[in-house]
């Protein structure tokens, strides 16, 4: 990942069209959380996708927070919102241990960033099960039980003299 821009270089501009390739930076960005009076959208953050997972930049381009995809549970992004401005937007969500972290993501083609922070987190975004995979498992499971079982019934008939080897 590159290092984070100096102190007083300023977030890129929003795309209109994601960029291609091993990175993606999102400006104009609102963090979702919650203060002491209720729900509040933080405005004017950028944020960086790459390789080595999620880079937050506060307003003055220093790195607010750094979550690697080793330690992402789920990223997506799937929800489609709007900007207090009334802007088409994305929401961004990154799942670490803790807790989830939502983003509200200026788009004027949600699909097309949608596509591409897809793309881009499947060659290098946390390892999730697909629906075969998590399908799969209990099958797999089920089998080696049986197997396991048939093998120490087997050995205890041998034992006992039941049958012969």
């Amino acid at each position: 990942m590159p290092p984070a821009p100096p102190e007083n270089t300023p977030a890129p501009p929003p795309h209109s069209q994601p960029p291609a390739g091993d990175q993606i930076t999102l400006s104009g960005v609102y963090l979702l959380t919650n203060d002491a009076n209720g729900p509040v959208a933080i405005p004017d953050l950028a944020l960086v996708v790459d390789e080595l997972g999620l880079t937050v930049l506060k307003p003055d381009g220093q790195v607010g927070a750094v979550l690697p995809w080793d330690q992402m549970r789920a990223f997506k992004a799937a929800e489609r919102s709007s900007t207090p401005q009334g802007q088409p937007a994305l929401v961004l969500e990154a799942t670490d241990a803790l807790k989830a972290h939502r983003f509200v993501v200026p788009a004027q083609d949600p699909d097309a960033l949608q596509l591409a922070l897809g793309t881009l987190a499947s060659r290098t975004g946390p390892r999730t099960a697909t629906v075969r995979e998590r399908r799969l498992r209990p099958v797999l499971v089920g089998a080696l039980v049986v197997v396991v079982a048939a093998a120490v019934a087997i050995l205890l008939l041998a034992s006992a003299g039941a049958i012969k080897l």
